[in-house]
């Protein structure tokens, strides 16, 4: 427990230099009645190597709503991501923790999100992710992995029967999920560390910006995770990522996490997987109404399709195994593929033909990948199989440019085999891992 520390000499009676301050709150529990007399939070620098240390000038008390300003002291801090502990004192137990997304250098005045079940378990997985070596500060970033997790899934993994056992399988599926994104967008995109250090950066000030809603109650915890989805759509296209780019990196994330899920419980496994195909579905039905647009589909067809991914949207989220989710997807890919009947349909025919030997071997791909493995080892395998399957589908558009009279110019088979790769990778949801 970082919260228990004896030693004499890491508190002073007066700051050592300059100081910033943290305000946040703890959060009662189920309703219950607040009591927080005796309950005291400390703020702990996690470093480079994964080393904590507190930074907090001292101790401070918890008031009788729960708020609480904690001073960091800023000769102890040397950069690193920040988490604050509530501890009660007596008991020596801990109450809860939160990652401080803000910046504190410099005698900073930021909030922290509220204390509660869902922030504790984002503390918790992330000190797994440093300690277990599946962290790497050039792929992960504590804005994006704090996005993975809601309030549903630290419910059920603090009422599984091995909490631990949750928080080291979420860590490498949440690693795995930021790496296999970083990977494409290296590798696909031709991105470079710098500019993924300004769109980890730009993901930061969004989440401390929702975070000081929260702690407003300015927002709730489902309209945080809309928002943080919007921001991200923003901070892909400052990358110059085009509309079909967002998708694929959403999708190459998304099948890492997938993967990389194996060993969660049932309970945990699905709300997590149910979080991760909320945030593939955003991209992916942006994508898909880009291309009927393109494709110049009529106001009908556009609009079922539409109606079809709110559709998609409520089954995701109402899901509670595997195959749910993967017969909504199936539902969606079926939806769109009869709006695109008639005209494309000999396309289509064509097409399937044509990819059918791919996705079989992508499909055996996926479903040979180690989900125990190591982060590093899941999202490049999974990221692997998905540009190796694009590679296949652009082979597929110069075969079927031979055949005449199939459609009137190439770039429409390239939007009808891109509209087929992510509808049949959604609906294989990691060839169901």
């Amino acid at each position: 427990d970082p919260g228990n520390n004896d030693d004499p000499d890491t508190n002073n009676d007066e700051p050592l230099g300059e100081t910033s301050q943290v305000h946040g709150l703890l959060q009662q529990e189920d309703g219950d009645d607040a009591n927080f007399e005796g309950t005291f939070v400390t703020a702990f620098e996690v470093d480079a190597s994964g080393d904590i240390e507190v930074v907090s000038h001292e101790e401070a008390a918890v008031e009788s709503d729960g708020s609480f300003t904690v001073l960091i002291d800023l000769e102890l801090y040397s950069g690193g991501e920040i988490f604050i502990e509530a501890e009660q004192e007596d008991e020596g137990s801990s109450q809860g923790s939160v990652l401080v997304e803000a910046s504190v250098d410099g005698n900073a005045e930021v909030d922290a999100a509220p204390i509660t079940a869902e922030t504790t378990f984002e503390v918790d997985t992330f000190l797994e992710a440093r300690s277990s070596g599946h962290w790497d500060d050039d792929d992960c970033s504590t804005a994006e992995h704090r996005a993975s997790v809601t309030i549903d899934i630290a419910a059920e993994a603090k009422a599984s029967g091995d909490y631990q056992s949750e928080v080291e399988a979420f860590a490498r599926a949440s690693t795995s999920a930021m790496k296999a994104s970083v990977e494409y967008l290296m590798e696909a995109e031709g991105k470079t560390q710098a500019e993924l250090e300004a769109y980890f950066e730009a993901q930061s000030e969004t989440r401390a910006e929702l975070d000081s809603q929260l702690l407003a109650q300015a927002t709730d915890s489902e309209s945080t995770v809309e928002a943080y989805l919007e921001a991200t759509a923003d901070a892909l296209s400052e990358l110059a990522l085009d509309i079909e780019s967002k998708a694929s990196n959403a999708q190459a994330s998304a099948e890492a996490f997938v993967r990389a899920s194996a060993e969660m419980s049932t309970e945990v496994r699905s709300e997590a997987r149910a979080h991760i195909e909320k945030k593939r579905e955003f991209f992916v039905s942006t994508a898909i109404d880009a291309k009927l647009e393109a494709l110049q589909a009529g106001a009908d067809a556009q609009s079922e399709v539409e109606s079809a991914a709110v559709e998609l949207r409520g089954e995701l989220a109402a899901a509670t195994d595997v195959s749910a989710q993967v017969e909504a997807w199936a539902q969606f890919k079926a939806e769109v593929r009869s709006e695109l009947e008639g005209e494309f349909e000999q396309a289509l025919t064509e097409l399937e033909a044509e990819m059918e030997s791919a996705f079989e071997a992508y499909a055996s791909t996926m479903a040979d990948v180690e989900s125990s493995a190591d982060a590093e080892v899941i999202s490049s395998d999974c990221v692997d199989a998905f540009l190796s399957l694009w590679a296949e589908a652009d082979a597929g558009i110069d075969a079927l440019t031979e055949i005449g009279g199939l459609v009137d110019d190439e770039s429409t088979l390239e939007i009808l085999v891109s509209l087929m790769v992510h509808l049949e990778v959604a609906a294989g949801l990691a060839a169901e891992a």
